[in-house]
């Protein structure tokens, strides 16, 4: 089973970076991390692929501003993960989070 990791993000270049840096040291990696920028105003691209050599997964889509609803669907539609977990920019998951998942889900 592989999980895609989506993240919606707006204005969110230093919010970001603990989430992602979080992502970098789970337990189980996501098959691919999708960053979906929804219209910033500023420069949210360079902060995320800051983190491209250590998450080579990851994904970064620009759309103009949508809201996080569309941004989420955005992400999902680039996805390929049977599992798809969705984490706001400002969010710092635990280091099993992505484990969590795919095992709640193996065993229900």
């Amino acid at each position: 089973m592989k999980a895609s990791v989506i993240i919606p993000t707006f204005n969110g270049g230093n919010k970001i970076k603990p989430l992602l840096e979080a992502l970098v040291h789970q337990s189980q990696n996501a098959s691919e991390v999708i960053v979906v920028d929804d219209g910033s105003t500023e420069e949210v691209e360079e902060a995320v692929l800051a983190f491209k050599d250590r998450l080579p997964m990851l994904q970064f889509v620009r759309q103009v501003n949508q809201g996080r609803a569309a941004a989420r669907n955005r992400g999902a539609s680039y996805a390929s993960g049977d599992i798809l977990i969705f984490f706001d920019d400002d969010v710092t998951p635990e280091a099993n989070a992505i484990d969590a998942h795919l095992q709640f889900h193996a065993n229900h």
